[in-house]
């Protein structure tokens, strides 16, 4: 893929992220009513999620300018392949609704790209 490819990609992941984010972050309690989850005693977990989701998200962004930024895009990859894995094993015990499983095959779809990036789609300059 070329470089202007990447850079939107980066670019949509950091958006993906912001709207992802956003909503734990700042109405924590309709974000996990309209994902279908009772709310915890306090939210401040949740909320933090959020801000980390987010944190991600500006960190896409910064690699949506300056493709060099490949460690950014590991913590990336590793970062949404466990999102995956754990709304998999959530899923799979019944403890979260179908929403936010299926929401995270956004995720599995930015950390495959995210892999491709990585092992070949684009070369760093020797």
């Amino acid at each position: 893929m070329s470089d202007s490819a990447w850079k939107i990609l980066f670019a949509t992941a950091a958006v993906f992220n912001f709207i992802a984010g956003s909503g734990p972050l700042l109405a924590p309690d309709w974000a996990l009513a309209t994902l279908g989850i009772v709310p915890p005693p306090m939210l401040l977990f949740v909320q933090l999620s959020g801000g980390l989701i987010v944190m991600f998200g500006v960190s896409y962004a910064m690699v949506a300018r300056n493709l060099a930024l490949r460690e950014l895009v590991w913590l990336g990859a590793i970062g949404k392949l466990m999102a995956v894995a754990l709304l998999t094993i959530y899923w799979r015990n019944g403890e979260i609704p179908d929403t936010p499983f299926i929401l995270g095959f956004g995720d599995l779809a930015f950390a495959l790209a995210f892999v491709w990036f990585l092992f070949g789609g684009r070369r760093t300059a020797a």
